[in-house]
């Protein structure tokens, strides 16, 4: 345990910014106030920031083509898929996901988006 040390309290602030040719279409930001007295076991300084948020902002991007994100649906990285999943438009590859992926939370976001997309 650290012993109580008001100078040692300290406070962090993260920002991200996603830009395309000068263009900002993401941002995202979060603080963390740090303790003045901690144990190193327990403390848990995580990102306050959804990795899958900013990956949909990201891809709604007028820079990705549906033929990007026809490609980035077969991600091996879960949260890439859903991310993709959120703005593709193609309801047959869109069927085969709900049905094929191997993640349930894959499969789930795309029965979403069908769902969306018949509205």
């Amino acid at each position: 345990m650290i012993a109580n040390c008001p100078a040692c309290k300290a406070s962090s602030l993260k920002r991200l910014r996603y830009t395309w040719d000068g263009e900002t279409f993401g941002r995202a930001s979060w603080s963390t106030n740090f303790p003045n007295s901690a144990s190193f076991l327990t403390f848990d300084n995580k990102a306050q920031v959804s990795g899958e948020d900013l990956l949909e902002t990201l891809l709604q991007a007028s820079a990705f083509m549906q033929e990007d994100l026809a490609e980035l649906l077969h991600s091996h990285i879960p949260e890439v898929r859903i991310a993709a999943v959120a703005h593709f438009s193609d309801p047959a590859l869109l069927t085969k996901l709900a049905i094929e992926d191997k993640d349930s939370i894959v499969r789930k976001a795309a029965e979403r988006r069908i769902a969306e997309l018949r509205r």
